[in-house]
């Protein structure tokens, strides 16, 4: 128990091995993990700093203890990163999990990153490769989520609920979905979504933002929120409209000449402009 500190910006701390299951990290410099960093116990990491995992590091989340992010920075950029069970990261205050360029994160449960700590909104920041495969699970995030590379989904749900920006790609396998579930998600030029899988618009909005952004799935269904269509949204598979969902914009929502447009259901469907024809 107890708290470790690197005082000042200018200080920092190398650890080969740091096993979190107590106390608190205050990360007012860099603090930097070059072997495993285990944060599977009751630890609060704050202070205005950066822990990193480096490359050829391994970052676990796990167990059932309660885990608190504010204000720093937590980078992992080894290959082997795990967010296990049911781990569950309270968050605010402005602060960061980023997946760097070059790391993969495995999420392989039914964790949660929850922004309720007040102050700044928390991100979490996917540029490399980030995997969920728990089974069938749902992987929560309650904070706004940024994907620049790829995002693979191969069972499960990964459910977004505080908006953020997507440019990358998502692979979604079949059986597996990517939820919408709240906040304003914007797709700028060059996302995709492919794979037999399903992305879902829940809750909040997805918008392109500009006339020049647009965005691809294979497999939308829309069951409620908003779909704001500013740029061009390409659906190559099925286009399942069956919630009260409103589609609006000066944009396009275009069905491939191979996809399907589903309307069905009891809700209220709002249109602007959407065309089925080719891409």
């Amino acid at each position: 128990m107890g708290t470790f500190v690197t005082p000042a910006a200018t200080d920092s701390a190398l650890f080969a091995t740091l096993v979190l299951s107590g106390g608190a990290l205050s990360q007012n410099g860099i603090i930097r993990v070059t072997g495993l960093l285990d944060w599977s116990g009751t630890t609060t990491l704050n202070g205005t700093g950066t822990t990193r995992v480096p490359a050829g590091g391994t970052l676990t989340i796990s167990g059932a203890g309660t885990r608190t992010l504010v204000s720093g920075t937590l980078e992992n950029g080894g290959t082997t990163a795990t967010w296990a069970d049911a781990a569950f990261v309270n968050t605010g205050l402005g602060a960061v999990i980023r997946n760097l360029a070059a790391g993969s994160f495995t999420f392989t449960g039914s964790g949660t990153f929850s922004y309720n700590q007040g102050g700044l909104a928390p991100l979490f920041d996917n540029q490399g490769t980030l995997t969920v495969n728990n089974g069938g699970a749902t992987f929560t995030m309650n904070a706004p989520f940024n994907n620049s590379n790829t995002v693979t989904v191969t069972s499960g749900d990964l459910n977004l609920q505080s908006g953020g920006t997507q440019s990358g790609t998502t692979n979604i396998t079949a059986g597996a979905f990517v939820s919408f579930n709240g906040g304003t998600h914007s797709f700028v030029a060059g996302h995709s979504a492919a794979g037999a899988g399903v992305t879902r618009l829940l809750a909040g909005s997805l918008t392109t933002a500009s006339p020049t952004d647009s965005a691809r799935f294979q497999n939308l269904t829309l069951t409620a929120g908003s779909l704001v269509q500013a740029g061009v949204i390409r659906v190559n598979g099925t286009l399942d409209w069956s919630g009260t969902t409103n589609l609006t914009g000066g944009g396009v929502t275009r069905v491939g000449s191979a996809g399907i447009l589903n309307m069905t259901g009891t809700g209220t469907l709002s249109l602007n402009t959407t065309t089925n024809r080719p891409i």
